[in-house]
């Protein structure tokens, strides 16, 4: 309970700057998810769940597409924002966390049950419970990869990005996947690029290493690719 509460604390405290993030994104994976979930006639559906919705990213491309939006969330904070946004009348949100929301949802319940970057999909467990809240299909999303041409050099792959792979070694329903990749650009100095590193490395050869990387520039173009996978679970 009480990794729980901080869990909920840290989230309502980071509200605001996260949908500031969502709203500063340029990548289009709203739009991409949902024109894919409508070209393979999953949508329109009736009952769509939005599991660890927060503040409702989703909502506006898939909402006409449905008869019943229901986002869950355990961030009340979260959901707030996401109130205070939309105002449709077939949107309802719902203040639980996930283990309580599972728990005392009925067998098939939604057609749809949806969860993007879900922090909190970590047993096989939790993976049944959402198969057995739906009664079409369960959609996961994540990033699985994201690399640029600058800092990707002396960063580690990231630990989230193998969760996907653990999703499909849970599965014993069909399953298949679809991926989304975009690519971005960006202009990065030569001293923020010392500055970001200075503190994980010695700086002798964070700036030996930007010499090598900027050459003659003081200003690099930084290319970064991001890839989200999508996994259709067929109920």
């Amino acid at each position: 309970m009480r990794n729980l509460e901080e869990a909920r604390l840290f989230w309502d405290d980071f509200a605001e700057e996260y949908a500031e993030i969502q709203e500063e994104s340029q990548v289009s994976i709203q739009r991409d998810v949902s024109s894919f979930l409508l070209a393979k006639k999953i949508l329109p559906t009736h009952t769509f769940l939005d599991l660890a919705g927060g503040v409702g990213k989703y909502i506006p491309e898939i909402i006409e597409h449905v008869e019943q939006y229901t986002l869950v969330d355990f961030s009340e904070k979260m959901l707030e924002i996401t109130k205070s946004k939309y105002n449709y009348p077939n949107l309802c949100l719902l203040h639980d966390d996930q283990e309580s929301f599972l728990k005392q949802t009925p067998k098939q319940s939604y057609d749809l049950v949806f969860s993007a970057m879900n922090p909190a999909l970590t047993t096989p467990n939790e993976l049944k419970e959402m198969i057995r809240i739906a009664n079409k299909y369960v959609c996961l999303l994540r990033v699985i990869e994201e690399k640029d041409t600058m800092f990707s050099l002396l960063e580690t792959p990231d630990e989230e990005w193998q969760w996907m792979e653990m999703y499909k070694t849970w599965l014993s329903k069909p399953h298949c996947t679809q991926t989304f990749t975009y690519t971005s650009k960006e202009k990065i100095s030569k001293e923020f690029f010392v500055d970001y590193f200075s503190i994980d490395f010695p700086i002798a050869k964070i700036q030996t290493l930007a010499d090598d990387l900027f050459k003659e520039t003081t200003e690099k173009i930084n290319e970064t690719t991001i890839t989200f996978e999508l996994l259709i679970i067929e109920i």
